[in-house]
């Protein structure tokens, strides 16, 4: 695939998800509704008929006796509650009207027990009546009691009076009875949503029974208002549940009835009508809606009703908003707040300041959105508890719209933050549509900053609530995002076939626009550019239609890159620029970097490098400011390693700059542009390292941070005892998600212990080096190797003290695939699962007739053009990508047309072995992360102090239950045994480590040979300079200890253990058993190195593969050498492969011999025991001793 091909998937357009709240005709209830920018999602809490009231608590004074002759009229405030008596005997009909004039109220008739026998509140909202029919079944004084709606302060009166006193009737019982049945259905709905949507629906549909049978009784009684309740109980149910086209027909034949009403019932009448023109809209019918809305605001206004003229003149502007009439909406909304304020209307202030805060960021204006999200959040922060929860998700809403703006502006953490306080609330509240929506975005989010994997949790778990909501365009909306993360991915078909899939789900204009711009790209990776570019027209009719900048800059931008593939560089040049401009305007920091990169790509087609690096440095400025707000270090390095392209281009104009002029102002910049593209959030650690980050912080954050690491380590090891059981899918599963969900969450609380820090808070970011800081590092007799690999072509900076060169390679595919395949062939000798002595010793045999044309080749890509100046000197490397995997050491000594005599003598000395020398044989070699983490490495913690004993060496523990120290130990009590052990294949081991590193080629088998090597490291060192940690000894405890820095070396030899799901599990096998024979954790993972402070000289990790890690680009290899260099040490010598037990031991002990005898630095140290090895015959081929490689400080351990 070409890299061009990459970028265009890499730049799939994605759209977010707004949630607006609707207000309710019918009184002070709000209905909450997400809509997807506009897209005309349907609401999902109907209002008045279903509010969530507080228990009643009776606040009065005398308790006024109702009696047939009188009226009563009172004035009421928000909070109150009157009683009433009434005196009846057995078998009296009873009807009392309560008429509401501006007060909601809910009614409660009590019989003299105190039961509650009838609760009323119909949906005329704060005028009109409330009827209470009822029929006594035996004598007494019963209650009548009366309180508000609470929520929102209101005054208003009301009247009661009882309308009917007499013997009852039959049909005064069957009228009692079905008022009873209605208001039972009533408060079927007046329940909190159920968590368990069966539970939830369940009570809906037995409220439905209830408001058909009533609605068939009073048609048959020809009763038209009580019919037209139940015709609207029944219409805003439906509704509630999803069902529009049954919901609009109820309230068709609602409204139909209404010629048949009351004057005194025209509030009942606004009601059907504002609910119907809701309905109306979430149906597509934006011009019925605001018909009907509009006959609502009418009446309102004619009656004077200010509550509801504001709930009609939200309702209409937010039609207007999913109707895509941005500029209309906003008149409308101000004057619908200007009434909530008016009427001290907390909550209706703050759902449509969160409606005008939405408006203005589908505008392009997110600041003045942010500005009206913030007015809204700090109403519900002036609300108590209670009122709060009152709200519903009104304030969840909120916190999601508040996040979409923060990931705008690349304030990741704050988006983070506001999306988890929406689920919480959205959750609470059962209200999965939300839920989805809110989730939808934060997979978004993730995908954004690099981390797929958990973009697809996120959004997987948003589709499956997405599936049980009627909402055709939020199913479309989270498909469509799927199919952007697995085009990142590399899976353009899977992605195309979610794409269709969105496609056909007849969604709504925002949503089938990102549909169409996404085929578009998946069609130009296939090959179609036709087809592509009529899709991207497809798109940008559409965003254009409903006025979405963010949306038509993202349909240029992939325009754009059609274009450019096509060698269309004008029209690419003015899409792009368009493009520029409306991210501008709306700042989006991602939509800008996609321009900025698209320009300066066509600049240098064009030949204008100049103009392409204006435009690419503005691209690489986005980036470094955008870059410390990503939350948590993994979140970092993933989002990271997504603006690699934008380093490469900007380093590539700069090397093309210097290769026209030989400017070396331009070469250096090339280089500092590579130092600023690597190994950034490793130098960040560093940074932090210098600082207890700990000091000053919540002692509970710091508790709950070890508990999680506890629980995280625990898991693990359940994990690895899981899968050596052969477990079903569903519980590898079951676990992997545990694992999963708990290294997010510690991840999560290390950015939080950050955040609370006042040591975090006072540092400052460290400068990438430039060139003449580079060089400073270095002394007369070293030089600095630095390889940027790029998709077109790749470079490699050669630096001196006092010079530079630089030089151009093939391009990252080639140096990789030659890369790769050395590594391949030089480890053959590795045993792999299920290998059989033949199978090995074949393996072998074919890896020997290529190794040496392909080293050879692999050395002269790599070294040919820089061989004649790299003298006898010593040599740092940085390497990109697969590089890191390969220790320079084993290559050869390329030939070159101006080599120095001492080479020359060198190749006629090894010619007599058959092969060009190894560059080891001339040079020491120390690999680098970067040339800045260097500076960092020697300006660590406790660097000037020396630790006063020399080494500390754990080796041979104990891994299984039947190793005869086990049985020893029990019967000794003690913890240390001496002897050697004896290698038993038989050995069975522990099954807590079998799966992982069996699946990794080797298992925890006894290393006998470690004994013998910490025996040799102790007859090396002076007497009491060196702790040997032996069998138990060689535990995770006495690693705690060797915190206390008395040791300048600490050396494990063990198994390494290397996780490549999850590379933060990766560890050092410890001992795994204590003295009596009883399991313990004894893998000392890369979460506990970064918490461990070990202020030493040196790490020796003398085990398999522990130079091993993700590669990361733009970050490297991610592993446990770079967790020993956070915990204190300057330099790392470290594997990177299975080596050889027997030989590491032999090496180990020529190692320290020439760096504690011989007075050697480490680097010399290492290339005098690899020497050594060389030239033996048993341990010559490089796969024995070509494994190890020093990384970090070059210089001598004092």
């Amino acid at each position: 695939m070409s890299p061009h091909l990459e970028q265009t998937i890499r730049l799939l357009i994605c759209s977010c998800l707004t949630i607006l709240v609707f207000a309710s005709a019918g009184g002070d209830k709000l209905a909450l509704n997400r809509a997807a920018s506009g897209t005309g999602a349907r609401q999902s809490f109907i209002p008045s008929l279903f509010t969530h009231s507080a228990p009643f608590a009776i606040v009065q004074g005398d308790i006024a006796t109702l009696t047939p002759s009188e009226i009563i009229e009172r004035e009421m405030t928000t909070g109150d509650s009157h009683s009433f008596r009434v005196a009846l005997k057995a078998g009296q009909y009873l009807r009392v009207v309560i008429e509401q004039k501006g007060i909601n109220l809910i009614v409660t008739l009590l019989e003299p027990g105190g039961e509650k026998m009838v609760v009323v509140d119909n949906p005329s909202g704060s005028y009109g009546p409330e009827y209470v029919s009822f029929v006594a079944e035996k004598e007494g004084e019963y209650l009548l009691q009366l309180r508000t709606i609470t929520g929102r302060v209101n005054t208003g009166r009301y009247s009661a009076s009882i309308e009917e006193l007499r013997e009852a009737t039959p049909e005064d019982r069957e009228s009692a009875a079905a008022e009873k049945t209605f208001a039972d259905g009533r408060q079927l709905l007046e329940q909190p949503p159920n968590k368990t949507d069966s539970t939830t629906n369940k009570r809906r549909e037995e409220a439905l029974e209830k408001f058909e049978k009533t609605r068939a009784y009073w048609e048959s009684r020809k009763m038209a208002r009580w019919e037209t309740l139940a015709l609207y109980s029944l219409g805003a149910t439906h509704r509630l549940m999803g069902h529009l086209k049954e919901a609009s027909e109820y309230f068709r034949k609602a409204l139909d009835l209404a010629p048949q009403l009351e004057p005194r019932d025209w509030r009942l009448i606004a009601s059907v009508q504002n609910d119907s023109g809701l309905n109306y809209s979430e149906l597509g019918e934006h011009k019925l809606a605001v018909e009907s809305l509009t006959r609502a605001l009418k009446l309102f206004q004619e009656k004077q009703d200010r509550r509801g003229e504001g709930s009609a003149l939200n309702n209409i502007g937010l039609i207007l908003y999913r109707a895509n009439m941005m500029r209309e909406v906003v008149p409308y909304l101000e004057r619908a707040l200007q009434l909530r304020v008016e009427e001290k209307d907390r909550r209706g202030e703050a759902n449509i300041l969160n409606s005008i805060g939405s408006v203005y960021d589908s505008l392009g204006e997110p600041h003045r959105a942010l500005e009206y999200f913030h007015k809204s959040l700090t109403v519900f922060e002036s609300m108590d508890e209670s009122e709060k929860s009152r709200s519903g998700g009104v304030q969840a809403a909120v916190f999601n719209n508040r996040a979409l703006v923060y990931n705008t502006f690349g304030e990741w953490q704050s988006a983070i933050d506001n999306y988890e306080q929406a689920l919480k609330i959205f959750r609470k509240v059962a209200d999965p549509k939300s839920e989805a929506k809110t989730q939808s975005n934060l997979g978004r989010l993730y995908y954004e900053l690099g981390n797929p994997e958990r973009a697809l949790k996120e959004l997987q778990e948003a589709l499956g609530l997405a599936e049980k909501v009627e909402d055709p365009t939020l199913k479309a909306e989270v498909l469509t995002k799927i199919g952007e993360v697995r085009a990142s991915q590399g899976e353009p078909d899977d992605a195309l076939s979610h794409f269709i899939k969105a496609r056909g789900l007849g969604a709504n204009d925002r949503a089938q626009a990102a549909v169409l711009t996404n085929i578009g790209a998946i069609k130009i990776l296939q090959g179609e550019p036709p087809a592509a570019l009529d899709s991207f027209e497809q798109a940008l009719t559409l965003q254009r239609k409903i006025g979405s900048l963010e949306g038509e800059s993202a349909s240029l931008q992939r325009r754009g890159e059609a274009y450019l593939l096509l060698g269309e560089r004008e029209k690419a040049l003015e899409d792009f620029r368009q493009a520029l401009a409306y991210s501008k305007g709306i700042a989006s920091a991602q939509g800008q970097l996609d321009s900025l990169y698209g320009i300066a790509r066509v600049e240098r087609e064009r030949g204008n490098l100049v103009e392409a690096l204006v435009h690419s440095g503005k691209a690489l400025d986005i980036i470094e400011s955008q870059r410390t707000k990503v939350p948590g270090h993994q979140l970092r390095i993933s989002y990271f390693s997504t603006k690699q392209d934008q380093y490469e281009l900007y380093i590539d104009l700069k090397m093309r700059q210097y290769q026209a002029d030989r400017s070396q102002t331009h070469l250096a910049e090339a280089l500092q542009a590579s130092e600023r593209s690597r190994a950034r959030s490793l130098v960040d650690l560093l940074t932090e390292a210098r600082v207890d980050l700990k000091e000053g912080v919540d002692e509970s954050l710091l508790r709950l941070e070890r508990e999680v690491q506890q629980k995280l380590n625990a898991k693990a090891q359940a994990q690895m005892d899981l899968l050596s059981r052969k477990p079903s899918a569903e519980q590898v599963k079951a676990i992997a998600k545990e694992i999963d969900d708990l290294i997010e969450e510690y991840e999560n609380l290390k950015a939080k212990l950050k955040a609370s820090s006042p040591k975090y808070a006072q540092l400052t970011q460290t400068q990438s080096l430039s060139l003449s800081e580079i060089q400073q590092l270095l002394d007369e007799d070293t030089l600095l190797l630095e390889y940027a690999l790029g998709n077109e072509r790749s470079y490699l900076w050669l630096v001196g003290k006092n010079s530079v060169n630089g030089v151009t390679l093939p391009k990252r595919v080639e140096v990789e695939s030659a890369a790769r395949l050395v590594y391949q062939l030089l480890t053959a000798p590795q045993s792999l699962p299920g290998d059989t002595p033949e199978a090995r010793r074949k393996r072998i045999a074919a890896a020997a007739t290529q190794y040496d044309v392909q080293i050879e080749a692999l050395s002269r890509m790599l070294l040919g053009q820089v061989a004649g100046q790299l003298g006898n000197k010593r040599l740092l490397v940085v390497g990109d990508g697969a590089l890191q995997y390969l220790p320079f050491n084993i290559l050869r000594v390329p030939a070159a047309t101006s080599v120095a005599g001492s080479v020359k003598s060198r190749r006629a000395a090894a010619a007599g072995s058959g092969r060009a020398s190894y560059l080891i044989e001339a040079h020491e070699i120390i690999s680098l992360p970067s040339a800045s983490a260097l500076a960092l490495l020697r300006g660590g913690t406790n660097r000037h102090v020396r630790a006063p004993l020399a080494v500390a060496v754990l080796a041979d523990p104990v891994f299984d239950e039947k190793d005869s120290r086990v049985k020893r130990g029990r019967e000794n009590g003690s913890a240390s045994v001496t002897g050697v052990r004896q290698t038993t294949p038989g050995n069975s081991i522990p099954a807590s480590l079998a799966n992982m590193t069996q699946r990794n080629g080797f298992d925890l088998r006894p290393l006998p040979s470690t004994r013998k090597e910490a025996q040799a490291i102790q007859k090396i060192v002076p007497p009491r300079q060196s702790l040997i940690a032996l069998d138990f000894e060689a535990s995770r405890a006495t690693v705690m200890k060797l915190q206390e820095g008395r040791y300048r070396i600490i050396h494990f030899a063990t198994h390494g253990v290397f996780d490549d799901k999850h590379p933060e599990l990766s560890g050092i096998a410890l001992s795994l058993l204590d003295a009596d024979g009883q399991p313990q954790d004894g893998i000392l993972r890369l979460h506990d190195i970064y918490n461990l402070k070990l202020p030493c000289e040196m790490v020796v990790l003398s085990a398999c593969s522990t130079g091993l890690g993700n590669v990361v680009r733009g970050e490297g290899m991610v592993g446990l050498t770079r967790g020993f260099m956070y915990a204190g040490s300057p330099r790392v010598l470290a594997s990177l492969w299975r080596v050889d037990d027997l030989a590491t031991s032999v090496l180990m002990e020529k190692f320290y011999q020439s760096m504690l005898k011989d007075g050697m630095s480490p680097a010399a140290a290492l290339k005098a025991s690899q020497m050594n090895m060389i030239r033996g015959r048993r341990w010559r081929s490089p796969f024995y001793w070509g494994g190890f490689i020093l990384q970090g400080d070059w210089r001598e351990v004092h």
